[in-house]
C-alpha cells in the first residue's frame, strides 16, 4: 500500500524521546503513513532503538547521514519520501491523534491550497500534561493565521514567525517547488522556509478542530531555547532575503530593520561591519541612512539627534524632532 502522507522526523541524539514521538503516529486515525527517520549523526543509541522500532514496524524505515544539521536532514528526508504529502515532526515533539488525517483531508478537498497547518502547544518531561504556548511558559496564543494572500501575506510572516515546524501538512510538490531548506541557516529556518513558500506563491490555511495540535516538547537542549542561536539565524536569513524582496523597498526596509534588531539584541564583536552587510543586502536610500545613522547613534555624543533623525527617517515622522534633541 503507497503512503498517502511521509512523516520526516530529523534525529540527533533524541534516543530517548524517539520512541514516544513515533507511538504518536501509530495513534493516528490515519493509518496510511510512512515515517523516514534520518538519523543525523546520532552518537547515541538513536539508531539502535529505531532499527528495533522499524523490525516490528513496516512503515518505518531508518536513512544515516553525517551530522550535517536539521535542515541538511529534512531534505534528505523529503528526497526520501513517496507520500504525497509530507509533515515534519522533531524526534522529541509529538503530534495529536487527528492531526494527519484532518490536514491531508483538508488538502485533498482543497486543490488550490498548498500548506495546511494548525496550532502548537508546548509541554516538559515534568508536566507533560500542562499546556502552554510558548517555549517560555508563554500563555497566550501566538500561531498565526493567513493574511490576504500576496503582498499582506508576506508583510505578516516578514514580521514575525507564524508556525512551528511540526504544524504543518504539505504537498509534496509544494516542497519540490519551493526547493530545499538552507542548510547555511542553524536557528529559524523554518521561518525562512515559510517566507519563501509566500514569495512562490504557495497558499495557506489555517485549521484548528480538536486533537489536531502539534506538541513541542520544551527541554535543556531545545534548539528554540538558545537565543543566540535564534538571534544568528534571523540575522542570516534577513541578509538572504534582501535580494529576494528586491524591487520592493518597503518590503526591504521593513526586512533591514528587523534584522538591525536581531544584531542589536545580538551584540556580536563585528556589529558595525554586519550592519553594513545588512544595508547592502536590502540597499535602498532610506535603509543606507537608517544604517548610517545606527552607526552614529553608537557614539554616545551624538546619540540623541541620530536617534530622532533615524526615527523620521524609518517612521516618516516630522525631522522637526531635531530640534528638541540634545546632543
Amino acid at each position: 500500500m503507497n503512503p498517502i502522507v511521509t512523516v520526516i522526523v530529523p534525529c540527533y541524539n533524541q534516543g530517548r524521546y524517539l520512541s514516544e514521538a513515533l507511538r504518536t503516529l501509530q495513534s493516528q486515525s490515519l493509518q496510511e503513513w510512512e515515517c523516514v527517520v534520518v538519523d543525523d549523526g546520532s552518537t547515541d543509541d538513536s539508531a539502535e532503538i529505531m532499527n528495533r522500532l522499524a523490525a516490528d514496524e513496516t512503515r518505518m524505515r531508518l536513512v544515516r547521514q553525517e551530522n550535517a544539521g536539521p535542515s541538511a536532514a529534512r531534505n534528505r528526508g523529503i528526497k526520501e519520501a513517496r507520500g504525497r504529502y509530507v509533515q515534519f515532526l522533531d524526534a522529541d515533539d509529538l503530534l495529536e491523534p487527528e492531526k494527519l488525517r484532518v490536514h491531508v483531508g483538508e488538502l485533498e478537498h482543497n486543490p488550490t491550497d498548498s500548506i495546511v497547518y494548525g496550532d502548537v502547544r508546548y509541554f516538559t518531561d515534568e508536566r507533560p500534561k500542562d499546556f502552554f504556548y510558548g517555549v517560555w511558559g508563554e500563555r497566550e496564543p501566538w500561531v498565526g493565521r493567513p493574511a490576504v494572500p500576496g503582498e499582506p501575506m508576506l508583510e505578516a510572516v516578514l514580521a514575525r514567525n507564524i508556525m512551528a515546524t511540526c504544524c504543518p501538512v504539505f504537498r509534496r510538490s509544494a516542497l519540490e517547488r519551493v526547493g530545499p531548506f538552507d542548510e547555511e541557516i542553524r536557528g529559524c529556518e523554518d521561518w525562512e522556509y515559510w517566507i519563501r513558500c509566500v514569495l512562490r506563491g504557495e497558499q495557506f490555511r489555517y485549521v484548528d478542530p480538536p486533537q489536531t495540535m502539534a506538541l513541542v516538547r520544551s527541554h535543556s537542549q531545545s534548539t528554540s531555547r538558545d537565543v543566540g542561536r535564534m538571534l544568528e539565524g534571523e540575522i542570516r536569513f534577513r541578509l538572504k532575503l534582501g535580494k529576494l524582496l528586491e524591487g520592493n523597498a518597503r518590503l526591504r526596509l521593513q526586512n533591514f530593520e528587523r534584522g538591525a534588531n536581531r544584531l542589536r539584541d545580538l551584540k556580536p564583536p563585528d556589529y558595525s561591519s554586519r550592519l553594513l552587510q545588512l544595508a547592502k543586502a536590502n540597499a535602498t536610500n532610506r535603509v543606507l541612512v537608517y544604517t548610517l545613522l545606527r552607526l552614529i547613534d553608537r557614539k554616545n555624543w551624538l546619540r540623541s539627534g541620530a536617534r530622532a533623525l533615524r526615527a523620521a527617517v524609518f517612521q516618516g515622522h516630522s525631522t522637526g524632532e531635531l530640534r528638541n534633541a540634545r546632543p
